[in-house]
């Protein structure tokens, strides 16, 4: 059996044993490739005063005043770490971008919306602390996985949440969500978890991203794997479809060889053979939208 072909069981294995989120073993596996000869590593910068108000920056080296990314991890709102992801960092640093990779607090001890909140406020720290580190960050892309990507999308379509950490939606430069649940009401009403991370019924349907399509939003991107089995495939043309009928800025792209955990595997240098088409479809959207954004400027 080849090399890749056993990583792609190992993370089959360890999906199938959490069901709720990315193990530690298969992570740390492609984290050991990520060379920091290709970053420089902030760690553990404070953008708030809490424990987990914390993030990671990875400046590349190669690349002066980088146009900056923030990833969102995923965890169900109730798990995962910023520590997991500098696979994903050193790509998008090879790439031509400074990352940066948040923690957020956790339900049940926090429930909707303090997780959104709280990447609000890591934002508008980058912004201000963007020339002490020597990033560009007048315009930010978002990036997340899966209950980051609900967090991600939300800042996209919901005008109140940069609004209340004193920002607007025009510092969005694009927003890519990954293998992320849009339009899950009926799924909240069974699950015991997500109840417990959303809080007070009353505001259940304001955790739905359909909801807020009203064609205001920044560049979007959505890409799910076809064999997603945590969160069904089917939340990603919903949203589309949404976006589309208000003449929101979307494009969603399917991947048939994907699953929930392959999509992001797919940004490792030993998965990127899983599916080669995932990191540049993501790169050329970024700066595509950042090329729309200078001309709308001119």
């Amino acid at each position: 059996m080849s090399l890749e072909r056993n990583w792609l069981n190992v993370i089959a294995r360890q999906s199938q044993k959490s069901l709720l989120r990315l193990r530690r073993a298969p992570l740390d596996l492609i984290n050991t490739v990520a060379s920091s000869k290709n970053f420089k590593l902030f760690k553990n910068l404070e953008y708030g005063a809490l424990e987990r108000q914390k993030l990671d920056l990875y400046i590349p080296r190669r690349v002066p005043r980088a146009p900056l990314v923030i990833f969102v991890h995923g965890g169900y709102w109730h798990g995962g770490s910023k520590d997991e992801y500098a696979f994903l960092a050193e790509a998008l640093n090879l790439e031509g971008f400074a990352v940066a990779t948040v923690n957020y607090r956790l339900a049940p001890g926090a429930t909707f919306p303090t997780w959104i909140r709280d990447v609000g406020l890591a934002l508008r720290w980058l912004r201000r602390h963007a020339d002490q580190y020597h990033f560009e960050a007048e315009k930010v892309s978002l990036i997340g996985h899966s209950s980051g990507a609900h967090i991600t999308s939300l800042l996209a379509l919901d005008a109140r949440h940069l609004e209340g950490v004193g920002l607007t939606r025009d510092v969005l430069n694009a927003v890519v969500c990954l293998s992320g649940p849009y339009d899950f009401f009926d799924f909240i009403l069974t699950d015991a978890k997500t109840q417990a991370a959303f809080g007070d019924p009353l505001h259940w349907s304001d955790t739905q991203p359909v909801r807020f399509a009203d064609g205001t939003n920044p560049p979007m991107l959505l890409m799910h794997g076809e064999k997603d089995t945590l969160v069904n495939p089917l939340n990603t043309p919903a949203l589309e479809k949404a976006l589309i009928a208000v003449g929101g800025d979307v494009k969603a792209v399917m991947f048939e060889k994907l699953d929930h955990f392959t999509m992001l595997g797919a940004f490792s240098k030993i998965g990127r053979w899983l599916e080669p088409g995932v990191l540049p479809t993501v790169t050329g959207f970024l700066r595509e939208s950042s090329k729309m954004l200078g001309e709308s400027r001119s």
